[in-house]
């Protein structure tokens, strides 16, 4: 991660990858979207592993403890829609997804609610 993060934003690289055909940028990236997507099983999105296991949970979990004044981790791309109470203020809220989902986080200055999208009944 910290060697592709450095890639990304070295000015080199980035004027390098500039200069390629467009052509040639898009499959660079297609091919690697793909790479990523054959790691899976069956080429889907692994299921809830449980509090102890999922990696995100576990993050916040870490986290928690040298920050404890955090009240809200909030995560998407996982296509899971998940509310976790990791302390009295402390929550963790997975988004879900727009495509299969329709799920999104609403903050209204206090509280944070996970809300379905169901077309015509919700406001935009």
């Amino acid at each position: 991660f910290t060697f592709l993060r450095a890639l990304f934003h070295n000015r080199v690289a980035q004027c390098l990858f500039a200069a390629l055909h467009p052509r040639w940028g898009v499959s660079f990236g297609l091919q690697w979207a793909k790479h990523s997507r054959l790691k899976r099983e069956d080429g889907r999105e692994p299921p809830f592993q449980g509090e102890d296991k999922e990696p995100l949970i576990l993050f916040a979990k870490s986290y928690l403890k040298d920050h404890p004044d955090i009240n809200f981790f909030i995560f998407g791309h996982r296509h899971l829609d998940y509310d976790l109470m990791l302390s009295r203020s402390a929550r963790v809220v997975l988004l879900g997804d727009w495509i299969q989902l329709f799920t999104y986080a609403v903050f209204d200055g206090e509280q944070l609610y996970l809300e379905d999208y169901i077309e015509g009944e919700s406001e935009p």
